[in-house]
C-alpha cells in the first residue's frame, strides 16, 4: 500500500481544518473539499478521513469502518464504486438520554419528599413543648419625702452694686497680603495600542502584530496577550494535533508569546493557534491566524 498519498491526504485535510478555524472557510466548503481526498488502494478499497475526528475510515460495500492504514493488517474486501456520504462518527444520543433519566428520577425523589414534609407525614424536627414564662412581681417604689413651704417669708433686699467705668474697645486691622496661585498643567504622552489580530473571540487570547495570510520572517516573534485572572498557562500550535510550537505557565499581556524559527517546516500556509488554559482545566476560545512561510 502506497502509504506516501495517505500522508499527503492528512495533510491537506489539516490545512483544510485550520482554513475552518479561522474563518476562511463555511462548514459546508469544508466537506465539499474533503470529498476530493478519498483515497483508492491497490485492492480496490476506499479510504477517508473522517470529517470531524481525523480518523481513516475504510467503506466495506455498505458503510464507512475506522481502519488505521498503517497499523492494521490489511484485508480484501469487494470493489465498489465510490461513496458519496462522507464518514463521521457515530451519535452520542443514548448516553445523552440515560443521563436524562437519571436526572428525571432525582428530580422525582426530590419532589416527593418535599411532599411528604409539607403534608407531615415526614417531620425533620420534633415539636418542643411550650415554655412556661413567669411575670416578675413589679417593686413599688416609695413616695419622696416633701419638706413643707415656710410661711410668710420676708422679702428680698435689693443689693447695691458698684458703677463699672467703660473699658475702651480695640478693633485689630489685618492686612492680607495677595498670594499667587499656580496652577499645573499636565501633558499626556500618547501610547501605542496593539490592535488584535486574526480570529480572536476572547481579549485575554490573541494576536497583536500579525494579520491573516501576513509572510513571516524566518524567526518571527509573535506578539499578543495571553492572560486571566484563573490563569494556569497557554499552548501555541499550529492546527494539527500534537504539533505544539510553545507551551509556557507564564502569562503575557501585550509582549513576546513566542518567537517561531520556520526553518523547522517547510514552505506553505500555517493557522497558528493560542490557546489560554485555566486553573480548572478549560480553555479559552483558541485565537487563530493564517501567516505564510516562504523563505
Amino acid at each position: 500500500m502506497d502509504l506516501a498519498r495517505f500522508t499527503q491526504v492528512e495533510n491537506e485535510y489539516f490545512r483544510l481544518k485550520g482554513l475552518l478555524t479561522a474563518g476562511r472557510l463555511n462548514r459546508q466548503q469544508f466537506e465539499e473539499a474533503l470529498k476530493p481526498l478519498m483515497v483508492q488502494d491497490d485492492q480496490g478499497q476506499y479510504w477517508m478521513l473522517g470529517v470531524d475526528d481525523a480518523k481513516w475510515y475504510v467503506h466495506d460495500g455498505k458503510s464507512w469502518v475506522q481502519r488505521d492504514p498503517s497499523g492494521s493488517p490489511i484485508f480484501s474486501l469487494p470493489a465498489t464504486s465510490a461513496p458519496t456520504a462522507l464518514p463521521r462518527p457515530k451519535s452520542r444520543l443514548p448516553l445523552l438520554v440515560i443521563g436524562g433519566g437519571i436526572v428525571l428520577l432525582c428530580l422525582c425523589g426530590i419532589v416527593g419528599i418535599l411532599f411528604a414534609m409539607n403534608q407531615g407525614w415526614v417531620r425533620v424536627n420534633p415539636a418542643r413543648p411550650p415554655t412556661a414564662f413567669l411575670i416578675p412581681t413589679p417593686y413599688i417604689f416609695p413616695s419622696p419625702y416633701i419638706a413643707p413651704l415656710p410661711t410668710n417669708p420676708p422679702a428680698p433686699t435689693a443689693a447695691v452694686l458698684p458703677t463699672l467705668a467703660p473699658v475702651p474697645t480695640l478693633t485689630p486691622t489685618l492686612t492680607v497680603a495677595p498670594t499667587a496661585t499656580l496652577t499645573p498643567t499636565l501633558t499626556a504622552t500618547p501610547t501605542a495600542t496593539l490592535k488584535p489580530q486574526g480570529n480572536c473571540a476572547d481579549p485575554n487570547a490573541r494576536w497583536e502584530n500579525v494579520v491573516d495570510g501576513q509572510t513571516i520572517d524566518p524567526y518571527q516573534a509573535f506578539i499578543g496577550t495571553a492572560n486571566h485572572e484563573n490563569f494556569a498557562g497557554y499552548v501555541v500550535e499550529w492546527i494539527r494535533p500534537g504539533n505544539v510550537l510553545h507551551r509556557s505557565t507564564t502569562p503575557v499581556t501585550h509582549g513576546v508569546i513566542f518567537v517561531w524559527n520556520t526553518y523547522t517546516v517547510e514552505n506553505g500556509v500555517y493557522p497558528v493557534a493560542l490557546t489560554v488554559v485555566l486553573n480548572d482545566g478549560t480553555t479559552l476560545a483558541s485565537c487563530v491566524v493564517v501567516v505564510r512561510v516562504a523563505r
